[in-house]
């Protein structure tokens, strides 16, 4: 039997029925002309005193609702702020965070996950969507599709958005693929590539795209060595082909080098900007954060120190072909 938790309502389009007499709309620095309507609070930080203000802010106004309008920080802050406050939630995402309509956020630089942040709505405008950084919504959709905890459900949602963000750059096709791994991951889990993104991140901040476009080949040829079923079900519900598991699992991966080309995303770490040197120095630091992180559990195959490692000295030698041939 599979349990699944998806809370929120969805609309796609912009609206003008904002269900608040007194809505408090939360921003960063630099206010958008074309905000939802309402008293702006344009200090939105995911951090815990930009929470507290925000939440304080609501209560002084008297909203009531909150409107989070912009990236994932403002939605994190959004989501946090309603909670402490009592107020209901609406987020209106401007980049593909995937926190849009689940109760994952940032703060302080760390995830956290509350069922009481889940908003009760979620409004998904492609006009509105200011940064189009695909790759980790593809991310989140294979790595859910093929975790240890994926189920019917979650198998349906996390294929049709990594279709939707495969072949789509219409911007309401993008949120609603955002959206959906989203709920997918939250309710399957992820492995390898997003781990390593977060640790990474941790150390070299601001790639998550790039990052994400290095690591998921490599951890899709990780885990298609031991089993590599899963992969080609999804390279084939996207039309890529291939006759056997293993091909269908490697066509899914040169389909992901050949899009990280087309949108001019760098190959390795050393193309990103992080020099090899400096790399090597951090890699104990972010092999400890890696293998540390509870999400590290919904990998479909155990995942050891050395292999992280392997991955990391991969993506720093412009290393040729599949480095994980031979290692099942």
């Amino acid at each position: 039997m599979e349990e699944f938790r998806w809370g929120c309502r969805v609309q796609t389009g912009w609206t003008e029925d904002w269900q608040a007499l007194r809505p408090l709309v939360l921003t960063g620095a630099d206010i958008p002309e074309d905000r939802p309507p309402g008293r702006v609070f344009s200090l939105a930080q995911a951090t815990e005193q930009g929470v507290w203000a925000a939440a304080l802010a609501a209560r002084e106004y008297r909203a009531d609702r909150i409107i989070a309008f912009g990236d994932g920080d403002v939605l994190s802050c959004g989501k946090l702020a309603a909670m402490a406050s009592g107020r209901k939630l609406t987020t209106v995402p401007t980049d593909l965070s995937g926190l849009a309509v689940t109760g994952t956020g940032r703060l302080n630089g760390k995830i956290f996950r509350q069922a009481p942040c889940v908003p009760d709505r979620a409004v998904l405008d492609g006009k509105k969507l200011k940064s189009a950084e695909i790759f980790p919504v593809l991310s989140r959709s294979v790595e859910a599709y093929a975790a240890r905890n994926a189920g019917i459900i979650s198998d349906c949602l996390s294929a049709e958005a990594f279709r939707l963000a495969l072949n789509s750059r219409e911007g309401e096709k993008l949120l609603l693929a955002d959206a959906l791994s989203a709920v997918a991951t939250e309710n399957s889990g992820e492995g390898v590539c997003g781990v390593l993104c977060r640790a990474v991140s941790a150390a070299f901040p601001g790639m998550e795209n790039a990052l994400a476009a290095i690591f998921l080949p490599a951890a899709v040829r990780l885990n298609a060595q031991l089993d590599a079923r899963k992969y080609a079900a999804l390279a084939r519900s996207a039309n890529l082909g291939g006759s056997t598991a293993a091909l269908g699992a490697e066509r899914l991966c040169r389909r992901l080098e050949r899009l990280r080309q087309e949108l001019g995303l760098p190959e390795d770490l050393l193309s990103a900007g992080i020099r090899q040197e400096t790399l090597w120095q951090r890699t104990g630091e972010i092999v400890t954060t890696a293998m540390t992180d509870p999400a590290l559990a919904g990998n479909p195959r155990r995942v050891e120190a050395f292999m992280l490692r392997r991955i990391l000295d991969g993506t720093a030698r412009r290393r040729p072909g599949n480095e994980w041939e031979g290692l099942a």
